[in-house]
């Protein structure tokens, strides 16, 4: 066994460190997110969003009509490096910063020493990075390299001294000076990784973990207490009433929110509006500006997901209303400062509920409708939907199927894209006339066709 871990940590110890990409990796330059949206945040006034995405890129969006503004495009590798897990936008909406998976392909340049009984070896440190851009231009600002681990979550503080970002792992928040963008200060002593974090409008800090306890700080990062969740523990989002006596969290393993005292950190609201009967998380919580409640996460209904807005207080459906605004999981709500509230889904989409809880319209380039909601132009192939592929005998026409839209034909021979009703076969894993079976394509670069490779 010791030779074994031997031989694991002289492996480690040289593993190869790579480099940034030096060649272009070429993307599709969309209009709207290509994959999930994972965050979406808005400034102290409400005029912009900044939304981040799986795709490897963050969008600034006019948060009234709803045109794309900007598109920020941080440093990106191969496989998972550039994933942006998280975003948000200084109080005076000058300053984007984003973070995920970034910076650790080719900054884990440190080693850990390991040692298993008699036996020392170096592992490699991975250390990751948060980007920060200037959203009239579009330049970048600064990396801020030597995080200990992703970035689950970004924060600026309510005067724009400071951006928190909240650590995988157990390392944690670092704080960053906004002026000198360099690291000034580290809260730890976490157990599991920090998940979401929250400031009050008085300064305070909220921290939700993975170790299942929330902490709350003053404004000067001094930490005020430290204690379980009552139930739930995997924490997935956090947020401070307008007021800052009441914090709500969302936890994907349970079915209703938790809305707490902020002095007491004791539950406050059982009502049935912060409660689901399905067993479909809310994961994904707001307070709007006028103190109403606002949920999302898998709550899913008729093949549409739901937002839930309550006032609370009672057990009674009075004053409970769900929205049914998306085609996939919420993954963010942020409150705006005129009782709005924005949100992100993994679709993608984003889209606004207004303060008066109007339907949703279709959010267009140009729209100045105070409601919208944009999805992005999706194309999937799911083996139960099998209509979306088709191919014509001789392989030279492809048809995809745009979901919620026709069927396309591409002509290989002639290039040509066409419109076109359903027409050829959908394709098939099994014929039982010529004894043909295809395995190991899904998800998978090594086919099988009769439990053989294909050349």
């Amino acid at each position: 066994m010791r030779d074994l871990c031997f031989v694991f940590l002289c492996f480690v110890a040289v593993l190869p460190i790579q480099a940034q990409p030096k060649e272009p990796i070429l993307m599709l330059n969309t209009d709207m997110h290509g994959a999930a949206i994972n965050c979406i945040e808005t400034d102290a006034k409400g005029q912009y969003l900044l939304t981040c995405s799986d795709d490897k890129t963050a969008r600034l969006w006019d948060a009234t009509t709803g045109t794309g503004l900007r598109t920020f495009r941080p440093p990106v590798g191969y496989g998972d490096e550039g994933r942006l897990y998280t975003c948000a936008l200084s109080p005076d909406g000058k300053i984007a910063a984003m973070g995920g998976w970034t910076g650790s392909s080719w900054n884990s340049v440190d080693s850990t020493k390991v040692t298993v009984g008699k036996w020392t070896g170096y592992a490699l440190k991975r250390q990751f990075t948060v980007y920060m851009f200037e959203t009239t231009t579009g330049d970048l600002l600064a990396a801020v390299d030597g995080l200990g681990d992703e970035i689950l979550d970004l924060k600026f503080s309510p005067d724009g001294k400071y951006l928190l970002a909240a650590l995988g792992g157990t390392q944690g928040v670092s704080i960053i000076d906004t002026e000198t963008r360099k690291r000034v200060r580290e809260l730890v002593g976490y157990g599991s990784a920090a998940r979401s974090m929250a400031f009050s409008s008085t300064g305070q800090l909220a921290v939700v973990s993975d170790d299942g306890y929330i902490r709350i700080y003053d404004k000067n990062f001094s930490q005020k207490k430290v204690q379980t969740l009552p139930s739930g523990r995997k924490p997935t989002d956090v947020d401070f009433s307008p007021q800052g006596d009441q914090l709500m969290v969302g936890c994907s393993d349970l079915q209703s929110v938790l809305i707490l005292d902020t002095e007491t950190l004791k539950r406050v609201d059982v009502s049935i509006g912060a409660t689901l009967t399905a067993k479909q998380p809310f994961t994904a919580v707001a307070f709007s500006a006028d103190g109403n409640k606002y949920a999302g996460g898998n709550n899913k209904a008729f093949n549409e997901y739901r937002i839930r807005m309550w006032k609370g207080g009672t057990y009674n459906v009075l004053g409970v209303s769900d929205f049914a605004v998306a085609k996939s999981n919420i993954t963010g709500l942020k409150a705006l400062p005129d009782g709005s509230v924005a949100f992100c889904s993994s679709y993608p989409e984003i889209g606004r509920i207004t303060k008066d809880s109007k339907s949703l319209t279709q959010w267009l380039t140009g729209n100045t409708q105070r409601e919208y909601i944009r999805s992005g132009e999706i194309t999937r192939y799911e083996s139960r939907q099998r209509k979306q592929f088709q191919v014509n005998d001789d392989g030279t026409q492809v048809g995809l199927y745009s979901v919620g839209k026709e069927m396309l034909f591409f002509s290989l021979t002639d290039r040509e894209l066409k419109t076109g009703s359903e027409a050829f076969p959908v394709f098939t894993t099994r014929d039982d006339r010529s004894k043909i079976r295809i395995t190991g394509w899904q998800n998978s670069t090594a086919p099988l066709m009769n439990n053989k490779a294909l050349t």
